[in-house]
């Protein structure tokens, strides 16, 4: 497996790549992961289009450089520095001129230089190449010359992988459409969902979690968790809560989640807006910790106002522990809820506060959507993944 970061990172990719080895482990195979020694893009030394043109955001701590995580060996490399997705990680780069040890070779992500890189040391050296190509899109939100590098990436070494990975793996049919549109036959595309611990995942609540966080009887939950970000939309919510708590004056709107240099800007927006006492941030978690599945569990409704997304695992963590969702209507999104089955899909900010009014006034109609977001979920369980990846893999190797 090819990852730019992996744990102790947070992050949906992370945790994707995380389960999917960690459960071809308990199948009985060997799994280990290229990554690098960095938690998030922000601790690398970064070059791009908007002031400052350069910089690092963040130190942390070197990671090991060699360790094993729930069975997966995971080896790290130093990355040299970073121009938007393109990372140069040269002893990456260079270790992959002997996969001798290894029988399927995997990159997770299609905007990115190591998936380029590993493609093509792969094809030189015979080994079958699937890629995880789950980010075919970008945010709308890049900056316009962006925008256009990526433009010129799709047309080369997009282009590239396209033509020369054995299979290419997506979350939901909108990206297999993508991939076709861009010249792949779909016959080498399939669909390989995130996986879920389903028996990580609760309804219960306990008071203490209630106390630690101030969250009275009569108070409705509403819950974010993912990057804080621009692309996730967070400021949207902050947005329509002036006239959002004038129908639900109790409203009290959590946000769980890293800081990817957006915080700041969300602090001044709901100074702004006059809401101070009823937005939290309460700092990244762990999947499956506990303290951000209590969260799932506590919300009435979970919300995800992104622009863009791969797949949206946090819709489904949140459905795992009965709280409905909802979110705008993009790709990748609208194959996680089902309009008004175990949740909403909405067109537009104006459309988002009044479906999160309406849902608050709904007690019956929260239950019903949160009792089929459970069962919705339960394809995705990490024994059902895994098990679809096994088969993709086996098949490859049939054909070599």
């Amino acid at each position: 497996m090819v990852q730019h970061h992996y744990y102790p990172s947070l992050g949906g990719g992370q945790e994707y790549v995380k389960l999917l080895s960690e459960g071809l482990v308990k199948k009985g195979h060997k799994v280990t992961v290229f990554t690098t020694n960095s938690l998030t893009n922000e601790d690398i030394l970064s070059l791009s289009f908007t002031p400052p043109f350069l910089s690092r955001k963040k130190k942390i701590k070197p990671l090991k450089e060699r360790e094993t995580i729930g069975g997966v060996s995971v080896k790290r490399f130093p990355v040299k520095g970073r121009f938007y997705s393109f990372n140069n990680i040269p002893e990456m780069f260079s270790s992959m001129d002997d996969f001798s040890d290894y029988d399927v070779i995997t990159s997770y992500g299609f905007n990115l230089l190591s998936s380029f890189k590993a493609c093509r040391k792969a094809r030189k050296q015979g080994k079958p190449f699937v890629l995880n190509g789950v980010d075919v899109l970008v945010p709308k939100s890049l900056p316009l010359p962006a925008r256009a590098l990526k433009w010129i990436y799709d047309l080369s070494f997009g282009r590239y992988l396209a033509k020369n990975s054995d299979y290419i793996i997506s979350f939901t049919e909108d990206q297999v459409k993508d991939y076709v549109k861009r010249g792949v036959d779909e016959s080498k595309i399939g669909i390989v969902p995130p996986p879920l611990v389903l028996k990580d995942y609760s309804s219960k609540v306990s008071e203490s979690f209630l106390k630690r966080h101030g969250i009275k009887k009569g108070d409705k939950l509403l819950l974010y968790a993912g990057r804080i970000t621009e692309h996730k939309g967070i400021q949207d919510v902050i947005e329509s809560l002036p006239a959002i708590r004038k129908k639900v004056p109790t409203i009290k709107f959590f946000i769980a989640g890293g800081d990817y240099g957006y915080t700041e800007i969300l602090q001044r927006l709901i100074k702004k807006k006059g809401v101070e006492d009823c937005v939290f941030f309460v700092g990244p978690y762990k999947a499956r910790e506990k303290e951000l599945i209590q969260f799932f569990a506590a919300a009435d409704v979970f919300v995800l106002p992104s622009n863009m997304e791969g797949f949206g695992i946090v819709l489904a963590e949140a459905m795992a522990c009965g709280t409905p969702c909802i979110a705008y209507n993009i790709p990748a999104v609208r194959e996680v809820i089902s309009d008004r089955k175990n949740g909403y899909l909405v067109e537009d900010k104006e459309d988002l506060k009044n479906h999160i009014i309406s849902m608050f006034s709904k007690p019956t109609e929260l239950k019903r959507m949160g009792e089929n977001g459970k069962k919705s979920v339960e394809r995705l369980s990490q024994s059902a993944v895994v098990s679809n990846l096994e088969s993709i893999y086996t098949k490859l190797l049939k054909n070599k």
